[in-house]
């Protein structure tokens, strides 16, 4: 989709999305400095949507009070969508997570690449609980991709697979947190895949106040700093 591409490559491939990434670094950073700035002012916090008047003060505070209020989601949707793109910052998130804990075995059956119903029938088995997201087909493996209850990701990383010498493999998590699973929950957490209803209202609602935020404060910078000279 185009919205895609927008959000997260710019129309630029690789480079935008290397821009898009930098750009949620510096979120993180602006979020951090303007919670410190914040913080020396809290008594005067009044929360409001809108300026009481537009004047460079009005505004500054207005941007003050509402971005504390945005900030828990805000740094966390940044900070998610900076690691998604760099794999460093996605790497020191889950530092302090053990090791990844998966399910690798390979089952004693054999079947065919074309043994659709007994694929399925073992997996049935083994997952009784997970639903299935995918199936793939390859000259060299069948691939039947699930999702359990416990994953946050929406196709899953549960993986049952038919190999060409038609051994029958698993890969899968078993729901402890390790830094696999924790870096998984990424994606989920920052497009709004999880939660339900009421985190996708939350990330709408964050969204809005951050392009509210950016353009009041793009509006004092240059409107009413270019009209005070």
């Amino acid at each position: 989709m185009w919205i895609f591409d927008l959000h997260h490559y710019l129309f630029a491939g690789e480079a935008g999305e290397i821009v898009v990434g930098v750009a949620g670094i510096a979120g993180v950073l602006f979020i951090v400095s303007g919670t410190i700035l914040w913080w020396r002012t809290r008594r005067t916090f009044s929360f409001r949507l809108w300026p009481k008047r537009m004047s460079r003060s009005a505004i500054v505070r207005q941007h003050r009070d509402l971005g504390i209020v945005m900030t828990p989601v805000l740094f966390l949707t940044m900070l998610t969508g900076s690691a998604m793109i760099f794999e460093p910052v996605a790497a020191a998130i889950v530092a302090p997570l053990p090791e990844r804990s998966s399910l690798s075995r390979t089952l004693d059956a054999r079947l065919t690449q074309d043994d659709m119903s007994g694929f399925f029938d073992i997996a049935g088995r083994s997952f009784p609980n997970a639903e299935i997201r995918r199936l793939q087909l390859s000259n060299e493996e069948a691939t039947l991709r699930l999702r359990q209850p416990f994953e946050w990701t929406p196709n899953g990383r549960t993986y049952v697979r038919i190999e060409r010498s038609g051994a029958v493999a698993i890969d899968a998590p078993d729901g402890t947190i390790d830094q696999q699973s924790g870096s998984e929950k990424f994606y989920p957490i920052h497009s709004g895949k999880v939660g339900g209803l009421a985190w996708k209202v939350v990330l709408t609602l964050t969204g809005l106040s951050l392009t509210l935020l950016g353009a009041l404060a793009c509006f004092s910078f240059w409107t009413l700093r270019s009209n005070k000279r």
